[in-house]
């Protein structure tokens, strides 16, 4: 293999490498769009075949026989089965090669050479993106015109096949945009003739393939999605640890909420399927109550602008409305999609669980003032209620009797339903582990107060205390602290 010719091919693919590395150190940022499963690119490829053939015994020395190095185009079509597996296919027209011995030119051949590979994508989802592959070249030889003066016409196969392998990477440079760097190495030969069929040599071309190019990676998007609600974006609440969203109730309503809690993968806005038993909790409860609205809430992650993220989760949250719709036969008029982006995280955007954790769906229900006949579905809900409590205690006032007994009724009327009853507080404890202690003692005390009132086996009951990890409310105002100073009702159903 001629290393003058291969240095140029060379230094443009690490010029894109380094171009690449440098913008990922620069960045450091995950990517989140709505990329779907169909790449196309177009590269520039650098053939250094290596040129390696037989010895032609009393006339022609090992490696005599040789092809040129030449630059070429191809397409690539690539289709991704999961974020990490792949398969592509590298196409071009037929191309011709000179052919040479001991540096005289003794004709031409055509080769048209497509490569199908497997690949395995290390990162998907963010910018820098490297892969290795593995497959199968099938290279079809046309056109044969190869005659050294003085001797015989030769003749080569009509094709080789041999495997392939690759290694590179896509860089995203915008929305569904990349920039691609590639090397494969293809195990190519052919035999050489003399006419009657008669074997002189083999010549094992194996060329290495330098590729740079652009891709497009072309998106999903839902037929139809229903207009932007614009809302005004609030400061994002970070919290201390990821917690199931619930919705604080006024304490003069007396009244319960179901909420929803779907996570989304990066990029995606399909519904998966162990989250379609959640909405038909969801769907449930509207049926029951056919008077309730529901307002469906989209939400991502920081990742992306916040054009995009906004037009993400308005899409997540339109997938949840057709599907209670088209799966339930919900009243479209009684749903709503709000997309919010990334303005209402719920977990730390600078680690990838919380992340994770932000791209999720809310649904957040209409009150209704009972739960009594409510078909139980293999899930839960989250009742959110505002018993309140005075600052550092924990006894349960009288008047929340009637909301407890409510409880009382739905699992006395459901014996196969547990409950897990949450303690919350404010920040107004000395220490994080007094803040614990009451915010246990108050779910304590709820527990043993649904036990001796109304007759609850203790063992479908469970206290847990999270102390001011979970809040809803800033800390900073007396409301917002009594908004935290809370108990939550998480319902368990069986399956």
């Amino acid at each position: 293999m001629n290393t003058r010719n291969l240095f140029a091919p060379l230094s443009a693919v690490l010029l894109v490498i380094a171009a690449g590395v440098t913008g990922l150190l620069a960045m450091g940022v995950v990517r989140a769009d709505d990329d779907g499963p169909w790449e196309v690119r177009l590269r520039a490829v650098y053939l250094a075949p290596e040129n390696n053939s037989d010895a032609i015994n009393g006339l022609l020395p090992a490696n005599a026989i040789y092809i040129n190095n030449k630059w070429l185009p191809d397409l690539d079509l690539e289709y991704f089965f999961t974020p990490h597996w792949s398969a592509e296919l590298v196409l071009t027209y037929p191309q011709t090669q000179d052919v040479y011995v001991s540096g005289t030119q003794i004709g031409t051949f055509k080769h048209l050479p497509p490569v199908l590979t497997a690949k395995y994508n290390f990162r998907p989802g963010e910018d820098f993106q490297p892969y290795v592959g593995a497959g199968i070249n099938v290279t079809v030889i046309s056109d044969v015109s190869l005659n050294v003066p003085g001797v015989s016409k030769l003749y080569l196969n009509s094709t080789s096949v041999g495997p392939a392998l690759q290694a590179g990477f896509d860089y995203k440079i915008r929305n569904h945009w990349y920039a691609n760097a590639d090397v494969k190495y293809v195990v190519l030969g052919s035999d050489v003739y003399l006419p009657g069929q008669v074997r002189i040599s083999t010549v094992h071309l194996n060329p290495f393939l330098f590729g740079v190019g652009i891709g497009y990676r072309f998106g999903g998007h839902p037929a139809s999605t229903p207009p932007l609600v614009a809302t005004p974006a609030p400061t994002p609440v970070v919290a201390a640890a990821p917690a199931l969203v619930v919705v604080p109730v006024p304490v003069q309503a007396q009244q319960y909420c179901s909420i929803l809690d779907i996570q989304f993968e990066i990029n995606l806005n399909e519904i998966q399927r162990e989250e379609k038993e959640k909405l038909a909790v969801v769907a449930t409860f509207l049926k029951k109550y056919p008077d309730t609205t529901a307002v469906i809430e989209g939400h991502t992650d920081n990742v992306g602008t916040p054009e995009h993220n906004r037009e993400l989760s308005q899409r997540r949250a339109a997938s949840v409305v057709n599907y209670l719709v088209d799966s339930f036969q919900i009243s479209p008029s009684r749903l709503t999609a709000v997309g919010y982006g990334d303005t209402r995280p719920v977990a730390d955007n600078r680690t990838e669980e919380g992340k994770r954790l932000n791209r999720r769906i809310d649904a957040v229900i209409a009150c209704v003032t009972d739960i009594a006949g409510l078909t139980v579905i293999p899930a839960r809900i989250t009742m959110a209620m505002q018993i309140e409590f005075d600052q550092n205690k924990a006894d349960v006032r009288p008047q929340y009797r009637d909301d407890l007994r409510k409880v009382a009724d739905f699992l006395n009327a459901n014996p196969s339903v547990t409950a897990t009853v949450e303690g919350h507080t404010a920040n107004l404890q000395a220490t994080p582990e007094l803040a614990l202690e009451i915010s246990q003692r108050r779910a304590q005390n709820v527990v043993n107060y649904l036990v001796d009132n109304f007759g609850i086996a203790r063992s479908r009951l469970t206290a847990a205390g999270f102390g001011n990890t979970r809040r809803f409310a800033y800390n900073t105002s007396a409301e917002g602290q009594q908004e935290n100073r809370r108990v939550n009702i998480i319902l368990n159903y069986s399956n």
